[in-house]
C-alpha cells in the first residue's frame, strides 16, 4: 500500500524517486534539503498543492493537498487533502500563513523518517501519551521524504505567498526585474534576461510582514508558474485567419464561418486522428470574439484535454492555409512551434534528455518570437480598433518555463495541476453537501470515509474494491 503510493510501479519504488533526485541535483530548491545521496533511494518527493473552490452559491474554500512527484494516475488514488478553510473566515494573509507553519512542522518530522518528540508548538509530548510512546521510533521502515515543489495557479500562489510582484502589480514576477512596461518582449535583448533572482535575494527584498511562512518549509523557493497561454493563442490566430480572408465582413458572417469552416475541419480532424471531439460549436462567445476591440479567447467551456488537441488541429488547419492571406505564414509557424513544444511534452517521460530538453525549450521560444511579431503587426495594422493578439504576464511564464526546461530537463507534463485540480473539484461537491457552519470538519470526514469505502491504498495484491 505504501509502494503504491510512492511510484507507478510498486516493484521500483527506490529506483523511481533515486532517479527523480539525481535529476535534481543542482537545482536552487535542491541545494536547500541537505539531502545526502544514499538517501535518495528512500526519500519521497512531496509535491503540495493549493487552489480556491466553490462551494454553495457564492462562496469559496481553500483546499491544501499533497502528492508524491514520481506518482501518476487518478486524482483520489495518488493525492491526499490536507486541509481546507473557508474563504469567508480567512483573516488575509495569516491564515494561509498559519497552514503553511503546519505544513513547515510535517515536513520537518517526514524528513526524519521518525515519529516527533515535540508538537508543531515546540512543546514535548506529554509522558502518558500515546505520541511520546512512539517518538523516535521509524514510521515508514527507514523511508524519509522532502519538500519536492509547491503547485498552484498565479492567484494562489499570491495568496499562499504572499508575493508583491503578481499579475495584477507593476513588477510582475517574482523570477526577475520583468514589468508590465518590457514583459511582452521575448528577444534575447529584453531588458529583463539575465536578472534572476535568487532564493537569498528574494528573502532579503521583503519585509518581514510579506515574508511568506512558506521559507518555514527546507527547499521552498519562488518558482515554477505553469500558467496556460494555449487558450488566448489558438483563438487569436483563427480569429484572424477567417477575418482576413474577408476584411469587410460582419461578427453575424464571421460567426457564421466559425461555426461552418472552423468546426468542419475540427471534427474532420477529431475523426482522421480518432479523437473524441468536443460538443460545444464554435461561436462568437466562445471564442471571445462578440466585439471587434475584444480580444479573442477560447472560453471556459473547451477544458484542458479539448485544448491540448486544438493546438494539433489549429496548427494543422493553419499549415494548409499558408499564402492565402496576409500574415498566415507567421500564424502557420507560431502554433506549428507552439504544437511542436506540446508533442515533445507528450511524447517524453518525466525527465528530457539534454538535447530533447534543449530543443523543447526552443520550440517554447520560437513560439513565443512568432506571437510577438503577430501582436506587434496587429497593433500597427489596427491599432485599438479591432483586436487580435492578447499579450498577458502568462506569456511571460512561458519564458520562465523554457529557461526551467532547459536548466533542469524536467518534463512539466508532470507537474502540471490538472489532477490536483479534479481532486479540487470533488471535494468542493463534498463540501456543497454540508452545513456551513461545520463544512470544513465534516468534509474532511466525509473524504476519509470515501477513501476508506472505495479501497483507494488498497493493495491490488490483496483485491477488492478499487472505483
Amino acid at each position: 500500500m505504501f509502494y503504491q503510493w510512492v511510484s507507478d510501479n510498486l516493484n521500483v519504488a527506490g529506483q523511481a524517486v533515486q532517479e527523480y533526485w539525481s535529476h535534481c541535483e543542482g537545482l536552487e530548491f535542491f541545494s536547500r534539503l541537505n539531502l545526502k545521496k544514499e538517501d535518495y533511494a528512500t526519500c519521497i518527493p512531496v509535491y503540495w498543492h493549493m487552489d480556491g473552490v466553490k462551494v454553495y452559491k457564492n462562496q469559496k474554500a481553500w483546499i491544501y493537498s499533497f502528492c508524491s512527484a514520481t506518482r501518476k494516475g487518478l486524482s483520489t488514488e495518488t493525492k491526499l487533502v490536507f486541509t481546507l478553510v473557508r474563504d469567508t473566515i480567512v483573516q488575509k494573509h495569516s491564515t494561509h500563513d498559519e497552514i503553511a507553519k503546519r505544513i513547515g512542522y510535517c515536513m520537518s518530522v517526514l524528513e526524519t523518517g521518525r515519529f516527533p518528540h515535540v508538537d508543531e508548538y515546540g512543546r514535548p509530548f506529554p509522558q502518558s501519551s500515546a505520541q511520546a510512546s512512539r517518538a523516535g521510533s521509524c514510521y515508514a521502515g527507514g523511508w524519509t521524504a522532502r519538500f519536492a515543489g509547491f503547485k498552484a495557479d498565479w492567484e494562489g500562489r499570491v495568496v499562499a505567498h504572499k508575493f508583491e510582484r503578481n499579475y495584477s502589480a507593476h513588477n510582475i514576477c517574482e523570477k526577475c526585474s520583468a514589468t508590465r512596461a518590457n514583459f511582452g518582449n521575448f528577444n534575447d535583448d529584453a531588458a529583463y534576461m539575465g536578472t534572476r533572482r535568487s532564493f537569498d535575494e528574494y528573502v532579503h527584498s521583503c519585509s518581514a510582514r510579506r515574508l511568506s511562512a512558506w521559507v518555514n518549509v527546507r527547499g521552498w523557493c519562488p518558482d515554477r508558474n505553469l500558467e496556460g497561454v494555449a487558450m488566448v493563442a489558438i483563438a487569436s490566430c483563427l480569429c484572424e485567419d477567417l477575418e482576413e480572408k474577408d476584411p469587410h465582413q460582419t461578427l453575424a458572417q464571421l460567426e457564421k464561418r466559425m461555426g461552418e469552416e472552423l468546426w468542419n475541419s475540427y471534427k474532420s480532424w477529431c475523426a482522421a486522428h480518432r479523437k473524441t471531439p468536443c460538443s460545444h460549436r464554435f461561436n462568437l462567445a466562445r471564442l471571445g470574439r462578440e466585439q471587434w476591440n475584444a480580444f479573442p479567447e477560447m472560453g471556459s467551456t473547451y477544458k484542458g484535454a479539448v485544448i491540448k488537441d486544438m493546438i494539433y488541429w489549429s496548427a494543422a488547419y493553419l499549415w494548409q492555409q499558408q499564402g492565402t492571406t496576409p500574415g498566415s505564414n507567421l500564424r502557420c509557424h507560431a502554433m506549428h512551434a507552439l504544437a511542436t513544444f506540446q508533442k515533445k511534452i507528450d511524447e517524453n517521460p518525466g525527465f528530457f534528455n539534454r538535447r530533447v530538453a534543449r530543443e523543447t525549450a526552443n520550440y517554447a521560444r520560437v513560439f513565443l518570437l512568432f506571437y510577438q511579431r503577430l501582436a506587434a503587426d496587429d497593433r500597427a495594422k489596427f491599432g485599438e480598433v479591432r483586436r487580435c493578439y492578447k499579450l498577458t504576464p502568462k506569456f511571460h511564464c512561458m519564458v520562465n518555463l523554457a529557461e526551467y526546461i532547459e536548466h533542469s530537463c524536467r518534463n512539466p507534463r508532470f507537474e502540471h495541476c490538472y489532477a490536483e485540480e479534479d481532486l479540487t473539484r470533488q471535494i468542493g461537491r463534498v463540501a456543497s453537501a454540508t452545513h456551513p457552519r461545520t463544512m470544513d470538519y465534516t468534509t474532511l470526514h466525509r473524504y476519509r470515509a470515501l477513501l476508506q469505502l472505495t479501497g483507494v491504498f488498497r493493495s491490488q495484491a490483496a483485491g477488492g474494491p478499487r472505483r
